[in-house]
Parts: structure tokens; C-alpha cells; sequence
């Protein structure tokens, strides 16, 4: 399964691949490592007491839960087991340990003051066709908010990105050619009306956008992914807060207009060390739905145990393949939590990545003229010079049914480390839903992926109250 199933707006300036802006940067604490994060300038609640988060010295009512406690599903415990093995689970004890004294502090500031700032001032937005509103913003100097100004602020955009990537050590980055491509046919969102960008002095800072798609799978609700970028220097100060209440609004006028939408909801998703992150969205009333592991294989060695079933094989993929190719991955997660409608848009963003040089990489399984599944590997050049690492991403991977629990997944994905091998990569990685219904997460490990990280997706209903 390709990282980022659950989502609906692949915000990578890749279609596939990870990690989306939807994996969002409103307010983040760019060091929730140290036991003073928190309590370094932090907005939330400036004169909160101190809360002393280190190991050992917790207080006893702040314990807590147990990695991965929360987490529905089969093998939570064998996998909480190999990630205490990795260290994994001290780091989300830690990220726990802040999230629960975060909320401490909103708590305390909800009581003082209410919720809001009451020094805020008011900012109408002009000079674009379609004005903003009148928006609340935090009182820092020269902020203000407008509408996207295509295609000079993609570079921009895309710079504020890859700086919230890497200050959240994600391993990914995108270019800004890959970046201006995806933004040229947006799925499900109007440019000029879903998205804005946030400057100080007409300096780009951040952006947010919102995309809607339809859900045919779970809730069947019509999806609203929520997504934001904030450039770290500026996180902390109430930037995050007025970005997502913008989202929030846009996504009400959406909804009056069509009010014979049985439900809809407004998605995001936070990166395990995104505690400021999970923190804003709990405040606005999101609740978290759905996790998602990031597995590694520490090498890209042969797999000598993962024969191609019989009958079928792997063909290398001809531009006259790409069509078949893409409705069979359309279909094989049909079933799966959060898949939506496929659209043609949907399909450019294939196509954008799908030149000879990228499919080189792909194992596409044909039985006769049908394609039974698929792994359509990938390298982020951008991210791996960035972080010195010679990483592939295994990902995109796929099996129809008819030809499931045959030992097609991990055959193919086998056929891939020579692939990525010959490219100079010497790691993998992969995302999955913790909850994939193939039973997806025990066939990677039986290929050597192991769980590194865990990104949490969060849902609220549209029209909730905010808590």
C-alpha cells in the first residue's frame, strides 16, 4: 500500500509519494525531543506552570497510554514489541508525554482567557478576485493573508514545504518542477477560491488549501482534506490557529451550498512528532480515526523466498499499458478505509509520473491481458541528497482480488530491491494503514520492513463545535 491511502489530496507534488502536505505544519514544536519544548515560547499558554516532562520524574497523573494502545486491529502487541526493539516506542512515550501536558496548557488558557486571542486584529483581505474574509490574526507584524498569485508562488510554496519537512525529519522532498506539476490540474479544488497563502512583509511564509473528494469506502462521507504548510521560523506564535479557521470556514460555505450531503467531514494528518500539530486539531474538535505505520528495511538484499506465482509475470510497462495499469491500482483499494472516487485529474497526476525513466522501476504482474498487481517503486532525489541516505520507496503496491493470498505482493516487491539496488539505493521504505484489510503490514515484514514511525489521521464532522 502506498503511504497515505487514508488521504484524499496527495500533497507530495507527487502523486504518490510521501509525504504529502496533508501530513500538515500548522503550529509545530520543532524540538519535542527536549523535556523544555513546551514550555519554550510556547503561545498555547505562556503562563501555564511548568510541567516536568523528563523520564522518571513524570507527575503520577500524567502518565501516558501505552504505544499503540489505541491502535484497532490484529497484531498491535507483535508490533509494539519490534518497535521497543528499534527505540520507536520511547519516542512516542515522549510524544505522548508532551501531547498530554500540551493539553494541560490549553486547558489552563481555555479557563483564563477563553478560547482565542483577545488581542487579535482584524485583517480584510483585498485586491484578489476572490477576497478572503475578514480574518483574525495573531498580532504579528506585516502578517497578512491572500489568494494564490499562480505560478510564481510555487517556488515559494514549495521551499516552505521541504524547510516543514525537514525540520520533522521526513524523509521526503519534492522539486519545484514535480511541485508546479502537480499544482497544474488539482483535483477537487479550485485554486482561486480553496486556497490562500500566508505572508509577512510579502514574504511567503505559508499556505493552506482545502480539496474535496467523495468517499466510497468506511464512513462514505464527502471528504474534506485539510492541508497547511507554516515555515518552522514562523510556527509558535498563532499562525497555525488562524490557517485552520480559515480552512474551516471555507469548508462551511462549501457545505451550506450543497446541504443534501448526508455527512461530511474535514481530515488531516499529523507525523508522530507532531505533537503542536495534534494539539491545534484536537482543540478545534478533530478526533484521530486512523494510524498509519512508515516501515524501513535497513538493506535492498535479494529475497530468495518470494517466487512470482505460477501463470503469472512481470512485464515491462509500454505507454500503452499506463491506462490498464492505473484503473487496476483504482480498483484494488476500492475496499479499502478512505478511498475515494478516481477522476481523470486523478490520472494526469499518474501520468505526471510515469516517464520511461520512472517506470523502470515499477513490477507490474500480468496474468494474460490483465494486470493482476503492482509495485511502482520510486527514489526521491531531493530528499536523499538532503539527508545523505540512498533510500527507495517500495510503495504504490497493489493486488486484485482474484489473484490475493498467493504470495503475489511480496514476489513482486522482491522483484524491486534489484531494481532500486541498480539505482545505487541501499534502503527501503514504505507506508501502510494499520488497519489494511489484506493484512498488509505482516506481508512486509515478512520481507524485512519494520515500523519506524506512525502518523495519525484525525476527522471532524462538518458543522461540530468547536471544542
Amino acid at each position: 500500500m502506498r503511504p497515505g491511502r487514508v488521504g484524499t489530496a496527495d500533497e507530495r507534488g507527487l502523486a504518490h509519494r510521501r509525504p504529502r502536505d496533508d501530513i500538515d505544519q500548522f503550529d509545530h514544536d520543532r524540538d519535542v525531543s527536549h523535556p523544555d519544548a513546551l514550555q519554550r515560547g510556547c503561545d498555547l499558554a505562556p503562563d501555564c506552570p511548568r510541567i516536568d516532562l523528563r523520564r522518571g520524574s513524570r507527575e503520577q497523573d500524567a502518565q501516558p497510554p501505552a504505544f499503540c494502545d489505541d491502535l484497532p486491529g490484529g497484531d498491535v502487541e507483535t508490533l509494539q514489541r519490534s518497535m521497543e526493539d528499534d527505540g520507536v516506542d520511547g519516542r512516542a512515550r515522549e510524544r505522548e508525554d508532551l501531547l498530554l501536558a500540551a493539553r494541560v496548557a490549553v486547558a489552563a488558557r481555555r479557563d483564563r482567557v477563553g478560547v482565542g486571542y483577545p488581542d487579535q486584529v482584524s485583517v480584510p483581505i483585498a485586491q484578489d478576485p476572490y477576497p478572503l474574509p475578514a480574518i483574525d490574526l495573531p498580532p504579528v507584524p506585516g502578517l497578512a493573508m491572500r489568494r494564490l498569485r499562480p505560478p510564481g508562488d510555487y517556488p515559494a510554496m514549495n521551499a516552505v514545504a521541504n524547510r516543514c519537512r525537514a525540520a520533522d525529519g521526513v524523509p521526503f522532498a519534492t522539486s519545484d518542477e514535480d511541485f508546479a506539476a502537480y499544482y497544474s490540474h488539482l483535483a477537487n479544488c479550485d485554486p482561486a477560491r480553496d486556497l490562500f497563502v500566508v505572508t509577512v512583509d510579502d514574504t511567503l511564509i505559508g499556505y493552506g488549501r482545502t480539496a474535496e473528494s467523495q468517499e466510497i469506502a468506511g464512513d462514505r462521507a464527502r471528504l474534506h482534506e485539510v492541508i497547511c504548510f507554516l515555515d518552522p521560523a514562523w510556527q509558535r506564535r498563532g499562525i497555525g490557529r488562524a490557517m485552520l479557521s480559515v480552512l474551516e470556514d471555507r469548508v462551511r460555505e462549501i457545505a451550506a451550498a450543497a446541504p443534501e450531503v448526508p455527512l461530511r467531514q474535514m481530515q488531516s494528518e499529523v507525523g508522530d512528532k507532531g505533537v503542536g500539530n495534534a494539539v491545534l486539531l484536537e482543540g478545534a474538535g478533530f478526533r484521530p480515526v486512523r494510524y498509519t505505520f512508515t516501515m524501513r528495511r535497513p538493506n535492498l538484499d535479494d529475497q530468495l523466498d518470494a517466487p512470482m506465482p505460477e501463470g503469472l509475470e512481470i512485464r515491462e510497462v509500454q505507454p500503452e499499458h499506463l491506462r490498464a495499469i492505473w484503473e487496476a491500482d483504482v480498483e484494488a483499494f476500492r475496499d479499502h478505509w478512505g478511498a475515494s472516487e478516481p477522476t481523470e485529474a486523478g490520472y494526469l497526476e499518474f501520468l505526471d509520473h510515469a516517464s520511461p525513466e520512472e517506470t523502470a522501476l515499477w513490477r507490474v504482474a500480468w496474468d494474460g491481458g490483465q494486470v493482476a498487481g503492482q509495485v511502482r517503486s520510486f527514489i526521491s532525489e531531493e530528499g536523499n541528497a538532503r539527508d545523505g541516505v540512498k533510500r527507495g520507496w517500495v510503495e504504490n503496491i497493489s493486488v486484485r482480488r482474484p489473484w490475493r493470498h498467493r504470495g503475489l505482493a511480496r514476489a513482486m516487491m522482491a522483484a524491486s530491491f534489484p531494481m532500486l539496488r541498480a539505482r545505487g539505493m541501499t534502503e527501503g521504505m514504505l507506508g501502510v494503514d494499520t488497519e489494511n484489510p489484506t493484512g498488509a503490514t505482516r506481508t512486509y515484514q515478512s520481507v524485512g520492513f519494520e515500523p519506524v514511525g506512525r502518523d495519525t489521521v484525525y476527522r471532524k464532522d462538518v458543522g461540530s463545535a468547536t471544542t
